[in-house]
């Protein structure tokens, strides 16, 4: 009975991490798909909630780790309307951070976001 509680134990352990899908994040293999706010730009050339934001060529979205955690971030850099340009997602697709509100937020957030990976280029 023992050694089943401990080896339960250490199969709990050595599958948490900072982004374990029991808290609920979405992973980057799924974010595409299951985050509805990425969903919306990549199937729909719109920002969910901003109707006057286009998305438009070579605008991307990519998957990094920010502050530990996975955070996704959208670039929309030939978009006019400045709270288009840029939009960082925490890992449910709750938005974060907002170039166009708060630049200051964003220049630390490009600074300290590490293992970028892309996910998405509009073509």
């Amino acid at each position: 009975m023992r050694i089943s509680v401990i080896f339960l134990l250490i199969l709990g352990f050595a599958g948490c991490s900072d982004d374990s899908p029991g808290d609920g994040c979405i992973q980057p293999d799924r974010a595409l798909e299951d985050i509805s706010s990425l969903a919306n730009i990549v199937n729909s050339g719109r920002v969910a909630g901003r109707p006057a934001c286009i998305v438009y060529s070579f605008a991307s979205i990519h998957a990094c780790k920010y502050k530990g955690e996975t955070t996704y971030y959208f670039t929309n850099s030939a978009s006019s309307n400045s709270v288009c340009v840029s939009i960082a997602y925490d890992c449910h697709g709750d938005e974060i951070l907002n170039w166009g509100t708060d630049q200051a937020s964003w220049t630390a957030f490009e600074a300290e976001r590490t293992e970028e990976e892309l996910l998405w280029e509009k073509k």
